[in-house]
């Protein structure tokens, strides 16, 4: 059957089918130029960017006001850091300071004669020997405390060596040290007397020279010591300590695995037996016996005589002259006149030679030494200083001149 047309329906929605088709849009004619037939084209200028007016007005009060927060300012090109003048500061001393040392050794070298090394023409050499003696120094950057036997042989070497130095002065401020140092240094000093003949070693005794500091003496030609001087302390000590009761009444026990019985003889945590203590006397005894030897041979004294007097006591200045300890009683001066007699020189110029083998903080003091020898000798050539007396260094115990 033919369908029947039924109500009819409202409309409904049916599916998306999309925008509609947009048409064609004809092509732009050409716009006709605007410049005059004939004149050449200019093309167009840019239009400048439009000014920014600033945030809209709004309500002024306190809470209108939004919040500002400042990004940190940066340091303009160019500037120093923060901290850099201070740093610049330093660095700057550091090189002043270093300039003014160059300078001091660059005068110093150039006013010296020919041939005088780091002397001043014919002059006394100074060596000191000050502190406790032992295989190494100790201290820092800035100096060293105490006497080795390497860097004094070095100094005393450097001094004799020297073609203008004719005489050295020791000037020996020590208690003494360890035997085997202080034998060192004795050997060595006869070694650099049959290297460099002709040449005197004098010694001049400060407040102490006794034990080590009296052996090492013992090489010298001839020694000065002040009537207060403490020196002689011929003998030799060995010290231990032993605390085996002590951590037994407390309940402590040490125990030592050894590969000998002697290997831990002298051991604080045991009483010492007989027979250790007969090996350290025998020790201490053959050290002795090198002592008295070395003082007999340096002094022409026989074995007997430097016995009665090698029992350990310390002799001041006129006892040990009685007992021909020392040769006479006198500073430091007296020590370099003497030196220069020996040698034919008259009033003469000292130059201490362990000045200058100290460490880098002494460079200022060496430098400024160095600068004032070199311009009064400068002065004194020409005749500008008039009677000007010859330079004394100023050692730490006082002046050598007036």
């Amino acid at each position: 059957m033919p369908e029947q047309p039924g109500p009819e329906k409202p409309n409904q929605p049916g599916p998306y089918a999309g925008p509609p088709p947009t048409p064609p849009t004809p092509p732009t004619p050409p716009t006709p130029p605007s410049h005059p037939a004939g004149q050449p084209h200019q093309p167009p200028q840019p239009h400048p960017a439009p000014r920014y007016p600033g945030p809209p007005p709004g309500p002024v009060g306190p809470q209108s006001t939004p919040p500002t927060h400042q990004a940190p300012r940066r340091p303009a090109a160019g500037s120093p850091p923060p901290g850099g003048k201070a740093f610049g500061f330093f660095v700057g001393l550091v090189s002043a300071l270093a300039l003014v040392t160059v300078i001091g050794f660059i005068v110093f070298g150039a006013l010296a004669p020919s041939g005088g090394g780091l002397g001043m023409g014919g002059h006394v050499g100074l060596v000191r020997a000050q502190g406790m003696i032992s295989a190494e120094t100790t201290g820092g950057m800035f100096g060293s405390v105490g006497v080795a036997p390497e860097p004094f042989l070095d100094e005393l070497e450097t001094a004799l060596s020297s073609p203008a130095c004719e005489a050295v002065v020791i000037r020996i401020d020590s208690p003494g040290g360890t035997a085997a140092a202080s034998e060192e240094i004795y050997r060595g000093m006869l070694r650099l007397k049959q290297d460099y003949p002709g040449k005197p070693l004098i010694v001049s005794m400060g407040d102490v020279a006794a034990s080590g500091g009296y052996y090492m003496a013992c090489a010298a030609d001839y020694i000065f010591a002040n009537s207060a001087t403490a020196t002689g302390s011929i003998g030799v000590r060995s010290s231990f300590l032993s605390i085996e009761d002590l951590i037994t009444e407390h309940g402590v026990e040490a125990t030592s695995i050894t590969s000998g019985e002697y290997k831990a003889m002298g051991s604080m945590y045991k009483d010492m037996t007989e027979d250790e203590r007969a090996i350290f006397k025998h020790q201490v005894m053959l050290i002795y016996d090198d002592f008295v030897s070395a003082v007999a041979e340096g002094r022409g004294l026989p074995k007997a005589d430097v016995r009665q007097v090698a029992d350990g006591r310390v002799w001041l200045g006129g006892d040990a002259i009685d007992h021909g300890l020392i040769d006479e009683i006198g500073g430091l001066q007296e020590a370099v006149e003497h030196a220069g007699s020996q040698v034919g020189l008259s009033d003469p110029e000292v130059y201490d030679y362990s000045l200058m083998s100290l460490p880098f903080g002494s460079f200022l003091e060496a430098s400024s030494e160095a600068m004032l020898r070199g311009g009064e000798r400068y002065l004194m050539e020409r005749g500008a200083a008039g009677g000007v007396k010859p330079f004394r260094l100023q050692m730490s115990g006082g002046p050598l001149g007036e």
